[in-house]
């Protein structure tokens, strides 16, 4: 696990000029809503190239949001549904008085965490797929969720630690938050794939 970790500081280290550019563009994107799926998907893909080694330019973050915009508009329409609907379903328990109810609230907190992840693992997905679409992506994070555990904690944690450290520093934001997370999920879908590739493929990438 920590060689993910060092890995994907050194992609930021090797490209952190871009990737500071690019996070603060999502970070718009982000408050501008519209633009803000084919920022993230131009993000993902642009950390898989780095992962592979790519040389990156400026017009790929974008380019690559435009290329898969249907893609990224639809992964952006059902994950807005989902995450309104876990939404109102925390607030309302927040407001119902009875025990139970903290415990509906802790058991939502944990599903919006999980579908988090499962999105995280499926973005990272589709820049390897030959045809990126959204079920496809998401059934691939699905299966590597249920296989890898310890990854998926591994990115848990990783998404702690950055929430954490953005209270104290909130720069970190602006810096690479977003970029940092898209280099560490890459990576750790990049060990993944690697390990469920036939021996004989592992052995020609050496």
């Amino acid at each position: 696990m920590w060689m993910i970790i060092k890995n994907a500081i050194g992609d930021f280290w090797d490209e952190m000029l871009w990737l500071v550019i690019f996070n603060i563009l999502w970070l718009i994107c982000l408050v501008l809503i519209v633009p803000y799926p084919l920022a993230t998907f131009g993000l993902f893909f642009v950390a898989q190239d780095i992962g592979e080694g790519k040389g990156i330019k400026f017009g790929q973050f974008f380019g690559y949001g435009l290329k898969f915009w249907r893609q990224a508009y639809l992964w952006g329409v059902i994950n807005l549904v989902v995450l309104t609907i876990m939404w109102i379903n925390f607030t309302f328990y927040g407001t119902v008085e009875a025990g139970w109810a903290v415990y509906a609230q802790m058991f939502m907190l944990a599903l919006m965490v999980l579908w988090l992840v499962l999105q995280l693992f499926a973005l990272a997905f589709y820049p390897r797929l030959v045809n990126p679409q959204y079920k496809l992506a998401l059934r691939n994070a699905g299966i590597a969720m249920s296989r890898y555990p310890v990854l998926v904690l591994l990115l848990v944690v990783v998404l702690v630690v950055m929430g954490v450290l953005a209270l104290f520093v909130p720069a970190i934001i602006v810096i690479g938050g977003a970029a940092i997370i898209a280099l560490i999920t890459n990576r750790i879908v990049a060990t993944i794939v690697k390990k469920e590739q036939p021996p004989e493929l592992n052995s020609l990438e050496r």
